[in-house]
């Protein structure tokens, strides 16, 4: 019988390999020229749980639909779990994603879940970029708070700390803009910035997850 020491070392092992499988993917990228990443961390420091391997970027190689630099999620082993993946509602594919590299692009977005076992867990979301002159103009947005956050202004690395309020998943939008949002209002400009998949995916949030159907979740 598995106690919380030995749950939470193999949730350690489980992170570990997932990092590894993320460095692999950074290997494999193999950055040139205008290429870049940013690296999501979701973390509760209070209890040891640690996940690092979610990565989002452009490359010259790839695309917005999936592509080998798109690595599918694993399903956390077990209880206590902290994990973000990037979801596609645009796409066939019902798989998510622990990697989402799109096409080089001046506006660019991506939407990924943070979820956890714990609907009362404090989270620390933070992020640090191979180029942190994108982070002047990339924004951080809370679906279900309905906050914007200014990811950088070129500082190498940032976080952003909330709660889950009951909810054992919180869905977020990573922006990147043409150039920076100098607006107090910065959510309402976004949001009018945004594609329709992104528009798609808020309405779908907006109406809880939790209400769909096992097989249409995003």
């Amino acid at each position: 019988m598995f106690n919380l020491k030995s749950l939470s070392r193999l949730f350690v092992l489980s992170s570990m390999l997932a990092s590894t499988i993320a460095i692999a993917t950074e290997n494999r990228t193999g950055l040139k020229g205008d290429d870049w990443y940013v690296r999501l961390i979701v973390e509760s420091p209070a209890e040891h749980l640690h996940k690092r391997s979610n990565l989002l970027g452009q490359l010259a190689q790839s695309s917005l639909d999936y592509d080998r630099h798109d690595l599918v999620e694993l399903a956390p082993p077990m209880a206590p779990y902290l994990t973000a993946v990037f979801t596609h509602p645009d796409r066939e594919q019902a798989e998510e994603f622990s990697t989402d590299f799109h096409a080089l692009n001046r506006d660019d977005e991506w939407v990924f879940v943070v979820r956890t076992d714990d609907p009362q867990r404090e989270v620390t979301l933070r992020w640090e970029s191979t180029h942190p002159k994108h982070l002047a103009r990339s924004y951080l947005v809370d679906l279900d708070a309905d906050v914007a956050i200014d990811a950088g202004n070129g500082k190498p690395q940032q976080s952003y700390t909330f709660s889950m309020n009951g909810e054992t998943e919180r869905a977020f939008l990573w922006v990147l803009a043409s150039k920076p949002i100098k607006s107090k209002n910065k959510l309402d400009q976004l949001r009018s910035r945004l594609p329709m998949q992104a528009n798609r995916y808020k309405n779908r949030v907006k109406y809880s997850l939790n209400e769909f159907p096992r097989d249409l979740k995003p």
